[in-house]
């Protein structure tokens, strides 16, 4: 059986309490194949520090080299985290991000016609997800989200 961890599951398996766990898993590896995505290394990613390569290596007690990835379309390979981590210039993705934030958050000509841009897509959470819908528990943070009107927001 394949599954798919995510990367919150990945950080809460590094917690003590969650140790057994941890280990009930590393042994069912003749059973299951566990993967992890690109998706896991954009997360870690836009971590600064040097942390990111534990948590590569923590995943990789898991995962192995079994990695899926997305190129023109979904793919299997024999990569670490490491590997497929050291495959890209991660830092085109981070300037990207800071560009697209800078230029947002602007008040020059160039900014605001960026900003007008995004206005002007609407999104209405409260048109897909009716509040009755939502859990009793979810958090206040996270309510918010359905009082957004427009992608700027």
């Amino acid at each position: 059986m394949k599954i798919y961890l995510d990367t919150c599951v990945f950080q809460n398996l590094k917690k003590e309490e969650l140790k057994p766990l941890l280990q009930m898993i590393i042994k069912s590896k003749g059973e299951c194949l566990y993967c992890f995505s690109g998706a896991h290394l954009m997360d870690l990613s836009r971590d600064k520090s040097d942390e990111k390569f534990s948590d590569m290596a923590f995943m990789q007690q898991i995962v192995d080299d079994n990695c899926f990835y997305y190129d023109k379309t979904i793919l299997v390979d024999f990569f670490t985290p490491r590997e497929f981590y050291n495959r890209f210039d991660w830092t085109t993705c981070e300037s990207t991000y800071e560009l697209i934030t800078e230029i947002a958050n602007s008040s020059d000509m160039f900014g605001d016609s960026f900003k007008s841009v995004f206005e002007a897509i609407p999104i209405n959470f409260n048109e897909l997800i009716h509040k009755h819908q939502l859990h009793e528990d979810i958090p206040t943070r996270m309510k918010s989200i359905f009082n957004v009107s427009n992608l700027y927001e």
